[in-house]
């Protein structure tokens, strides 16, 4: 529209032409960054999809709970995480009461965590020294179990970028 508008106040033809090359020239500018935009969530999407599958091969073949949580706070970033908080149930037989944090990683990377973990009431999903008055953030909640037993959980933060979390889980 603001094309054809432009051109019935363009009565001389130089004008007029050079105006029609201007518009070919931005609608080719526009095609180009459409091009690398796509090229690049293709990218990202690939690397995602490659750092998933290392994870996954490590959490398969990775015995070691201390070697484990390494490797899992070494490819969050690469997943696009930010936030991660992961938690085992102290007694699987009952749940609500006593968690262990083996590992909080945020965007500092992984945090400090005294070497047996830290120990919380599970229904509030992390220890009270973690929690973040001065920040709101919305976390995703996934129940970690083997077969019918329940392990504990693990917390995501939810952000717009990051709905593939959900696809995935």
């Amino acid at each position: 529209i603001l094309r054809r508008q432009s051109f019935v106040d363009l009565a001389e033809p130089t004008l007029a032409r050079r105006a029609e090359d201007l518009w070919q020239q931005a609608h080719i500018l526009i095609g180009k960054a459409e091009l690398r935009a796509e090229m690049r969530q293709t990218w990202q999407e690939q690397r995602r999809t490659t750092a998933f599958r290392r994870l996954g091969q490590a959490l398969m073949t990775t015995f070691d709970v201390a070697k484990l949580m390494d490797i899992v706070a070494q490819e969050l970033p690469l997943l696009g995480i930010r936030r991660c908080y992961l938690a085992l149930y102290e007694n699987p037989q009952a749940p609500t009461e006593q968690a262990r944090l083996i590992l909080a990683y945020d965007e500092g990377g992984r945090v400090a965590l005294p070497p047996a973990g830290l120990v919380f009431p599970s229904r509030k999903l992390l220890p009270q020294e973690l929690w973040r008055p001065d920040r709101s953030c919305n976390l995703i909640v996934e129940a970690l179990s083997f077969q019918e037993q329940q392990l504990g959980f693990v917390l995501f933060e939810a952000t717009s970028r990051e709905e593939w979390i959900f696809e995935i889980l």
